[in-house]
């Protein structure tokens, strides 16, 4: 018996020196997100239909703190309140703002979103901030968050090695930066431009007022903003 469980634990050790060695870092070093966005309003990069009568366009980098306020904290409500009914439709947009690791994390996530996990890891990256540039979002941490939600890891990682989803990220943060984003987050509602995480209530009259507008025609479709089409990648 001491024999055996000597044995063990050398394996253990052997196990723990391999993922050392190799940088490679557990699922179960991640936090798991608090409140994940229900795979049924998956589309894509955004949630919602397609055609609620109100869109709302969030701008944000991965590593930003007020991004991580509004995600965790303000869009589960949004989703509870408007998505799931068929109202508000939100698209997710990259600006890169902070440095080299938003870039990553962004890279990821549309890597991820190449195999319809967008989302998923959208939320374990907003779960996992660790500091700005910090390695919160270095290489091993980012292939660990595509294995917690289930990403065909070869696959990720070669995506992680190629320029296209870097440069739709990059194209991205020009095209919100010709639209007049400065910071993150930054959002449109309808095109009407929101700077900052706004109060729940004054957000939530200004979804209630469009979706008013709307009734009994909802069906007409979003207003014109930035990235408010169904196709929300470049």
């Amino acid at each position: 018996m001491l024999l055996t469980g000597a044995a063990a634990l050398v394996g253990i050790v052997v196990i723990a020196f391999a993922m050392l060695s190799t940088g490679q870092v557990s699922t179960a070093d991640l936090k798991t997100p608090a409140d994940p966005t229900p795979k049924s309003l998956w589309d894509g990069r955004a949630i919602g239909p397609a055609n609620a009568p109100a869109t709302l366009v969030v701008y944000e980098d991965f590593q930003c703190p007020a991004c991580d306020a509004f995600t965790t904290q303000m869009e589960p409500q949004l989703v509870r309140d408007y998505v799931e009914p068929g109202k508000l439709r939100i698209v997710y947009k990259d600006f890169l703002i902070i440095g080299p690791e938003s870039l990553d994390a962004a890279v990821a996530a549309r890597c991820a979103g190449d195999q319809g996990l967008f989302w998923p890891y959208h939320d374990y990256l907003f779960a996992n901030q660790k500091g700005e540039n910090k390695g919160a979002f270095k290489r091993d941490r980012l292939i660990a968050i595509g294995r917690a939600v289930g990403v065909d890891e070869a696959a990720f990682s070669a995506c992680l090695d190629t320029q296209a989803p870097a440069q739709a990220t990059q194209a991205e943060t020009s095209e919100g930066r010709a639209a007049g984003v400065d910071a993150t987050p930054t959002m449109f509602l309808n095109g009407t431009k929101i700077r900052g995480v706004p109060a729940y209530l004054d957000l939530r009259k200004a979804i209630d007022a469009i979706v008013s507008a709307a009734s009994p025609a909802s069906s007409t479709g979003a207003g014109t903003s930035p990235g408010a089409s169904s196709s929300t990648s470049p």
